[in-house]
């Protein structure tokens, strides 16, 4: 009998809890990611690195067509969460006069060279490459016709966020070659570079707001700290520039500028090694022999000068087959990242350190002109 009433009372009890499960509502669906609301979603992207942007976008069509709105950009340039890229203009000897455009990817352990898509046209011959955000100046210069040149007055703008994009600024008041360009109090100042000796012609400002060209004098208080920082050079868009007189200046090439303890020193590549206000960088002997320098500090008001790369390259020929041994040639494009640090008493000794050392470029051919590296620019979007 007791079994008989614990059986009944235990099937009361299960039939009691069933019922109050299905008189329950159903708990509501989890929440998605792409259920938030817009302004939550973009800013929960706007802090995804450029490493994980192609994850994000296979999730699904609605944040992949997220992640190339303009919405998503102009939310990441309100939060500050913009990235720097090195890009480096190379001639790779397809065509003389032209060049290839490439961006360093900033991705850990995955430094490799991206080929912009506006990567082939006309580049022009001496001139020089300012970068303002994500928009590359080349200013000055000039092209081969046959057999007479073709001054660049007007300076071409790339914006690296809209490939195919190329727009040009009103033209300069004086044509020139190589000059000195920098970004201050948000006006690019020009240099130099002008077979012309009138101090009206020495210099120009270009004023976005206006979009006009302005006569500037090397008297300029705008101009005191470029002129000062190096004595006896110039220092502008973070190249360094002979001042051979007041009218005349010559860029010196593969120098940077480099902060270490608050004070700057030449970085420069001497017979294929890198070295620091005349002096030899030590730890960096395992490297090869280097052919160009590049700085990685942002030109538009960083100061920090900290880190640079430094390029060469390495052509491999290697059998492809065993009996008649056909050979194939190709040429290795390496880069290497390097900070710095003194050590000792002042003045102490340099030290370089290697932060990474890769191939981020391989070539099906040899060939490659020796100075293959024209210019480089940082770039910020």
């Amino acid at each position: 009998m007791r079994k008989r009433k614990n059986r009944k009372s235990e099937m009361s009890q299960k039939k009691k809890t069933r019922t109050e499960q299905l008189s329950k509502p159903p708990p509501p669906p989890p929440t998605t990611f792409s259920s938030l609301p817009n302004d939550i979603l973009l800013n929960c992207l706007a802090r995804v690195s450029k490493l994980y942007r192609p994850t994000v976008s296979v999730v699904s069509k609605d944040l992949r067509s997220l992640m190339v709105s303009p919405e998503l950009k102009a939310t990441r340039t309100c939060m500050g969460t913009t990235e720097n890229n090195l890009c480096v203009c190379l001639d790779l000897g397809y065509n003389k006069g032209t060049c290839s455009w490439f961006k360093l990817a900033p991705s850990p352990k995955q430094e490799v060279l991206k080929p912009i898509t506006w990567c082939h046209f006309l580049y022009p011959i001496s001139c020089s490459v300012l970068s303002v955000g994500s928009e590359l100046y080349l200013i000055g210069g000039y092209v081969v016709d046959g057999k007479t040149r073709k001054y660049q007055k007007a300076p071409l703008v790339l914006d690296c966020r809209y490939p195919n994009q190329l727009r040009r600024l009103p033209t300069m008041r004086v044509r020139r070659v190589t000059p000195a360009v920098d970004v201050i109090n948000g006006k690019i100042y020009v240099v130099g570079g002008s077979v012309s000796k009138r101090t009206a012609d020495w210099g120009e400002v270009y004023d976005p707001m206006t979009q006009t060209w302005e006569a500037v004098s090397p008297f300029a208080q705008e101009l005191s700290i470029p002129m000062r920082m190096v004595h006896g050079r110039m220092v502008m868009g973070g190249k360094v520039y002979c001042m051979e007189d007041v009218y005349k200046l010559s860029l010196v090439t593969d120098v940077c500028l480099v902060e270490i303890d608050n004070m700057l020193y030449q970085a420069q590549i001497c017979k294929g090694k890198l070295v620091l206000r005349w002096s030899r960088v030590k730890g960096l002997e395992a490297l090869p022999e280097l052919t160009h320098l590049t700085s990685l500090a942002n030109s538009e008001g960083e100061r920090r000068r900290t880190r640079v790369a430094v390029w060469w390259k390495k052509e491999v020929v290697a059998c492809v087959r065993s009996r008649s041994c056909s050979k194939e040639c190709n040429t290795e494009i390496w880069c290497a990242e390097i900070s710095f640090e003194r050590r000792g008493a002042d003045p102490g000794e340099l030290w370089g350190f290697v932060g990474w050392s890769k191939i981020v470029l391989t070539l099906d051919r040899c060939g490659t002109p020796s100075s293959f590296l024209l210019d480089s620019a940082i770039v910020t979007y």
